[in-house]
């Protein structure tokens, strides 16, 4: 599983074509969803070349313009993404949604942190700022998650006890 974090950056004439700080929720979701289905036709596409190395993924976001400091302290700032990936191959997947936000001029490559996650700890981070979410799966079903149906209570719960493959074989 993957963290992702999606920042705008100040461009008048390409991307949002705005100030980072006059991009509303809306613009970003826009934006956003443009991303996914970008990704959801990669997806597809790599299907059709190769069916043994298949994109499986469920991608959760929220939209959010509060900033949390270390000691918890809640600050208003410009809009962002924060992203939970999960799914194979995760680090490409990963890095197709950025590579889509930073080609599209709508953040610089040095503000979208990417960081491979080693507990479901995230989503409480996540929560804490949420607005607006987004959930998106491909070509993976509840069976394999483990799950009675893919929805977003469901994939919480999932992504909240997340545990990496490395551990999980330490455990046993």
């Amino acid at each position: 599983m993957y963290s992702l974090d999606l920042t705008t950056k100040n461009d008048l004439n390409n991307g949002f074509r705005k100030r980072h700080k006059d991009i509303t929720e809306k613009d970003l979701m826009q934006a956003f969803k443009n991303c996914l289905n970008s990704l959801r036709k990669k997806a597809k596409a790599k299907k059709r070349q190769d069916k043994k190395r298949q994109w499986k993924y469920i991608v959760y976001a929220v939209t959010s313009n509060i900033h949390l400091s270390r000691g918890g302290i809640e600050r208003k700032g410009s809009w962002h993404i924060h992203i939970l990936i999960f799914g194979s191959p995760c680090c490409v997947i990963a890095n197709a949604i950025k590579s889509y936000w930073t080609k599209h001029s709508y953040g610089l490559p040095k503000q979208q942190y990417l960081i491979k996650c080693y507990s479901g700890g995230k989503l409480k981070y996540l929560d804490a700022q949420k607005s607006k979410c987004f959930l998106q799966s491909h070509n993976i079903t509840s069976e394999e998650l483990g799950i009675t149906k893919i929805n977003r209570d469901n994939v919480r719960k999932l992504m909240a006890s997340y545990i990496p493959p490395s551990k999980r074989k330490e455990q046993n």
